[in-house]
């Protein structure tokens, strides 16, 4: 609604609607001048005659009368909702609707999204429950609230009368978004605590003696691991990284091969690059030149290297 106009004309009206982007511009009571989109609230055509006052910057235009809007399109097709309703179908998966639940100053749900002008109750129910919240309220139209159903028992003073939750949502007319300090609270009623277990969840075994106490342990491809562990301020006489060959855990002597790092590898990050040697690049370290340190450790000795 834009502020009642005492020189108002049917094309002052338009042009201020279509100025703002709206395709629906709608005269009333002879100084007011609505515009939108959509017709909302199960809006009906009714008799000429009940238009019956003169537009006051235009006598010999009709604007509308007491509760009747002359109504103007771009498009040629006008499209009305009806009287919204609180979303009870076509929810998300073991959502339902629990009812108007009063907010307060310091708010039932702690987390907020504003949807201007796209808040829908499924997309605002589909965000809670991305975020692993099971609890959704929505609020003055454009307002989605996530939290814990704990939350509404806890922090609302409880359920209002249905009637007062009469806001439309913003990106959807047909349903209700709450109201004033008002939520349309949705809830999950289905298990949150479902676990899947594994059928094969896998063990610990001891394979080997080893040689170093690493920082960093990959696995390759190759079927070989690479323990990369400090050099310099670590054990004595280690060459600060040692490749454990997995098919020959039963023989000590052949399953370790030395490697070698030439800074400390302390507080340094890994990755095991996606080729045929099973690459790994280390990069960072602990202090002085190893911070600067990018390591390329091969799993064998080949043109990859």
């Amino acid at each position: 609604m834009l502020p009642d106009n005492p020189n108002l004309t049917i094309e002052d009206c338009i042009a201020s609607c279509s100025s703002q982007g709206f395709t629906l511009a709608g005269a009333e009571f002879g100084v007011q001048c609505f515009c939108g989109n959509t017709l909302v609230n199960g809006a009906t055509v009714g008799q000429a005659a009940d238009c019956n006052m003169n537009c006051i910057g235009n006598p010999n235009e009709t604007c509308g009368g007491p509760n009747r809007l002359s109504v103007y399109t771009s498009t040629g097709n006008v499209v009305v909702f009806p009287v919204p309703t609180p979303q009870n179908t076509s929810l998300p998966n073991g959502w339902a609707y629990q009812g108007c639940l009063q907010d307060t100053n310091a708010r039932v749900f702690p987390n907020q999204l504003d949807w201007v002008t796209n808040n829908t109750v499924v997309d605002c129910i589909n965000q809670c429950q991305t975020f692993g919240f099971p609890a959704a309220g929505l609020e003055f139209g454009s307002q989605c609230f996530c939290g814990d159903v704990s939350d509404a028992q806890n922090n609302s003073p409880g359920l209002a009368p249905e009637i007062d939750c009469s806001i439309p949502c913003s990106g959807d007319p047909a349903h209700l978004c709450g109201g004033p300090d008002l939520l349309s609270y949705y809830a999950f009623n289905g298990s949150l605590d479902v676990w899947h277990t594994p059928s094969n969840t896998g063990r610990y075994e001891f394979l080997i003696g080893g040689l170093v106490v690493p920082l960093v342990a990959t696995v390759g491809i190759n079927g070989k691991v690479n323990f990369l562990e400090k050099l310099g301020t670590g054990f004595p006489n280690s060459t600060g990284a040692y490749e454990l060959d997995l098919s020959l855990v039963n023989d000590f002597e052949h399953a370790w091969r030395e490697l070698h790092v030439h800074s400390d590898v302390f507080c340094s990050a890994s990755l095991i690059l996606p080729d045929k040697g099973a690459r790994q690049l280390n990069v960072g370290g602990w202090s002085l030149d190893s911070t600067y340190g990018v390591r390329l450790v091969c799993s064998r000795w080949n043109s990859w290297c």
